[in-house]
């Protein structure tokens, strides 16, 4: 019998925050909710235009800039922000590099959403 060897490598992955924000914003309007009871921002209130609406699309690059909040299911709060995603795309590169690159191609796939935020907020995929 042959024994099978590996050659490991260690490469590089480049990730459009363009793709990551529609990534958080596909997780928050329905990859996340069936464990995650709200999304708030850091600062209250910033997700509000001057007349009381909800800022479109806000989350997504708030998260990359000042953090957002989600809180589980359990009452457990959860900051999402620069360090966390950083953590989620270095844990996502190690553990499923193959998302990374459907990130880029779909950034509005729920499933994939859903574990990405995980990752970034838990350091692993413990729901679904």
């Amino acid at each position: 019998m042959l024994e099978t060897s590996w050659i490991n490598i260690a490469t590089t992955i480049s990730v459009k925050e363009g793709d990551i924000e529609a990534t958080i914003i596909t997780a928050i309007e329905g990859g996340i909710n069936y464990w995650a009871a709200k999304v708030r921002p850091v600062e209250p209130g910033a997700d509000q235009e001057p007349d009381g609406s909800y800022r479109v699309g806000y989350y997504g690059p708030a998260a990359l800039v000042a953090g957002i909040i989600i809180t589980d299911d359990e009452g457990a709060n959860h900051q999402l922000d620069r360090a966390a995603i950083q953590r989620g795309l270095k844990l996502a590169g190690e553990q499923y590099p193959g998302r990374l690159q459907t990130m880029h191609d779909d950034p509005w796939d729920a499933g994939l959403s859903d574990s990405f935020v995980q990752l970034c907020i838990f350091g692993e995929v413990i729901y679904g």
